[in-house]
């Protein structure tokens, strides 16, 4: 389970592994998270939202990220928080950890 506090780490993984990753989002603002760049080693799993309860209406809560470790090597799940339909402009955040798959 990795966080925002593990932003710029390097981690290592099975082959077969899942990397859950779990970030701050409130998407009443329009902004979200999402994969940062095309062709991720790393394929993504799922991707869900869930609303902090005491937050209330329109308030914030954590988008869980599920990406799968397929074969050895060294892979990067890049993603960003911005508002999509705004472009490349719109990022407020970026969000980098370096996976080494390692076998056995």
């Amino acid at each position: 389970m990795l966080t925002q506090a593990d932003n710029g780490k390097t981690i290592q993984a099975q082959p077969g592994s899942r990397i859950v990753v779990t970030l701050p989002e409130n998407p009443t603002t329009g902004y979200s998270w999402a994969m940062d760049g095309e062709g991720q080693a790393l394929p993504l799993v799922s991707s869900e939202y869930a609303a902090t309860p005491a937050a209330g209406v329109g308030g914030a809560g954590k988008r869980t990220l599920v990406f799968e470790a397929k074969s050895p090597g060294t892979a990067s799940i890049r993603l960003k928080r911005w508002r999509e339909w705004e472009g490349e402009a719109s990022v407020r955040e970026r969000y980098a950890v370096t996976v080494q798959v390692k076998a056995g």
